[in-house]
């Protein structure tokens, strides 16, 4: 369940850019 987890983070990052 960490690999979920990081794919949420890497969208987050990209939304944020």
């Amino acid at each position: 369940m960490f690999h979920v987890a990081y794919r949420y983070i890497f969208l987050r990052i990209d939304e944020s850019n």
